[in-house]
């Protein structure tokens, strides 16, 4: 007997219809119960490529959102307690992750190294790669008897074991070099205004029976030294240009700055976070340092969950680089910063918002409409005349009496079954207020307006036919 669904898909978005991708979704609720019903999707087990999460750090804190709304509590009885929580989510994860896939957990210094022995246990010892050290913030001058604290770390593992045919997807990515690294290691430029350097053509040790000790155009390595590559390389580089002898018929050689692939990137990471004043979520991490996880570690078209989203920092680095994404989290204040970003990224591509089945939209939003009927002005003389109506919100006010002037978010959305389908382009702002402008022809359909105010209070309008039968009303108000 197959296990009833407890999320179901309340709001669907197409910000761009010519995407064909229709995987993208975020769960609102307990990553548990959603990770649980993702177990059992055979689209999702065992074939998510990459995850990343950022889960609480046990700190004993309750992180505020730039609103100054409650963002998540961090709170635990103890360390144990917050052991546990982490291994059940751990367990489930390791179930959703690819033969091929790896995790980035991302901790902090103080509870990582009792998170690591959870990793060890679940993920396999035999598959841990890397313990990467981040540098996340400035140095710090505080008068506490220690030293300062700049660094968090992320354990990286795979699904499956290193061997000599490593599966784990490794896309071996570097990082480009910045303009000024680029003057410091290629300082020579060429005839044809190319940056190049000059590296030795020997190297250490002599070798006196193979090709690499023997003479080259009649000049031997020198003492204690072996050429870097053998004879009939060296000449094939020669005619190629890519030899300069010096006065002292030294021969060096070159290396162009734009055939470089980048740097290596190392175990030590320097992303520095954004900092409360200027994040929408208040553990926040570095757009960057998403995107080299995302491009070291999954391909185009893969699946990359994180189950701890917070504002969908690691679903919009996915959704930028062309990868399908999962994201679940139970604060209204990370699903609304989510929302936000993924609206404000033009190109995002449909996705679906998963909420438990029966939960309500919260009631606490009260919205003041305004209606008037108009004429669309015709483009062209065999332009047909568009009757419309536009409907203007002109208050939104919470049972604080927190006054609209900063609304969140507002979509207007026609619905289909259990969901509602989001048009975001179709919200103006004009004269102070946000309109909608509909035409006459869809009256009789049921057209609602979704609005999330700056704290995630969520609200639904149905602007039903009867108001568009008396549009000339002055006002009409909705309490929800």
């Amino acid at each position: 007997m197959s296990q009833v669904p407890i999320f179901y898909p309340r709001y669907q978005s197409g910000l761009n219809p010519e995407t064909e991708n229709d995987f993208n979704r975020f769960y609102y609720g307990d990553n548990v119960a959603a990770l649980k019903e993702l177990c059992l999707d055979p689209a999702i087990k065992g074939k998510v490529k990459l995850i990343y999460i950022d889960p609480p750090y046990s700190t004993g804190q309750a992180f505020i959102g730039s609103n100054y709304e409650n963002a998540y509590m961090d709170r635990f009885k103890n360390d144990e307690e917050f052991l546990d929580f982490l291994e059940k989510r751990l367990v489930l994860l390791h179930e959703l992750l690819a033969f091929d896939g790896s995790i980035y957990l991302h901790i902090d210094t103080k509870i990582g190294h009792y998170a690591k022995i959870l990793m060890d246990k679940i993920f396999g010892k035999e598959n841990y790669r890397n313990e990467i050290t981040r540098i996340k913030c400035n140095p710090k001058n505080f008068f506490r008897k220690a030293y300062g604290n700049v660094k968090d770390v992320i354990f990286f593992y795979s699904k499956t074991k290193p061997s000599g045919n490593d599966p784990m997807v490794w896309n071996d990515y570097r990082r480009p070099l910045t303009d000024i690294e680029i003057a410091k290691q290629f300082p020579k430029i060429d005839k044809n205004g190319r940056r190049y350097a000059t590296t030795p053509l020997h190297a250490k040790g002599e070798t006196i029976k193979g090709p690499t000790g023997q003479p080259w155009k009649g000049r031997k390595p020198p003492k204690g030294r072996h050429w870097r590559y053998p004879p009939e390389e060296l000449t094939r580089l020669d005619e190629a240009g890519l030899i300069e002898w010096s006065a002292t018929c030294n021969p060096r050689k070159i290396i162009y700055a734009d055939e470089n692939a980048g740097k290596k990137i190392q175990d030590v990471w320097v992303f520095k976070d954004k900092g409360f004043e200027n994040s929408m979520y208040p553990t926040e991490k570095n757009r960057e340092m998403l995107d080299q996880i995302i491009l070291q570690s999954s391909n185009e078209g893969d699946t990359v969950l994180d189950c701890f989203a917070g504002c969908g920092t690691t679903l919009l680095s996915s959704e930028k680089h062309g990868r399908r994404w999962i994201g679940i989290d139970n604060s209204r204040v990370a699903l609304f910063a989510t929302l936000k970003n993924l609206f404000s990224n033009r190109v995002s591509s449909r996705f679906q918002i998963y909420y438990p089945e029966l939960s309500a939209a919260s009631s606490d939003l009260v919205i003041t409409l305004h209606c008037i009927n108009k004429v669309e002005p015709r483009k062209n003389l065999f332009d047909k005349q568009k009757d419309i109506i536009e409907v203007h919100i002109t208050e939104i006010k919470t049972a604080k009496k927190y006054q609209f002037n900063n609304p969140g978010l507002i979509f207007s959305a026609f619905k289909q079954d259990d969901s509602y389908l989001i048009h975001n382009e179709t919200i103006d702002y004009k004269n102070g207020n946000y309109s909608v402008s509909i035409h006459k022809s869809d009256a009789k359909k049921d057209i609602f307006l979704i609005v999330f105010d700056i704290h995630g209070n969520e609200c639904i309008v149905n602007i039903s036919s009867n108001i568009f039968n008396n549009s000339n009303a002055p006002e009409n108000s909705f309490f929800t």
